[in-house]
């Protein structure tokens, strides 16, 4: 299967209302799932001072993992996004103190979803 067709299928299944997908052919063989933030969910919820997920893909905290009250200093990872095979770290861009995390190691996350809440200082 062409890295094309895949990436067409995640962008349609992102984009539907679906929440699994099981595909096969000859060659290969995918299974989806999302249950986490959806962007056009209708919720009104603030997500002002939140780092949000620049890719689709499976959330994951850091080991040792950080806790809620725990002080970032920019450049510190804060979780890590696996996409395709890819593990993207995710960074503070600002010195503050972790609020909330929106993910548990596993979850779905879309593109544009809040990953974790800060107050910066």
């Amino acid at each position: 299967m062409a890295i094309d067709k895949l990436k067409e299928i995640i962008k349609d299944f992102d984009q539907s209302s679906a929440t699994s997908l099981d595909y096969e052919d000859e060659t290969f063989r995918v299974s989806l799932k999302k249950d986490g933030f959806k962007a056009d969910d209708g919720k009104t919820e603030n997500f002002d001072n939140c780092i949000l997920s620049p890719v689709v893909g499976v959330f994951y905290h850091i080991k040792p993992e950080l806790k809620i009250g725990e002080r970032v200093k920019p450049g510190d990872t804060i979780c890590v996004i696996n996409a395709m095979k890819v593990m993207n770290k995710i960074t503070a861009d600002k010195e503050g103190i972790i609020e909330e995390f929106f993910f548990k190691d596993g979850d779905i996350v879309e593109y544009n979803a809040p990953l974790v809440r800060i107050n910066y200082l």
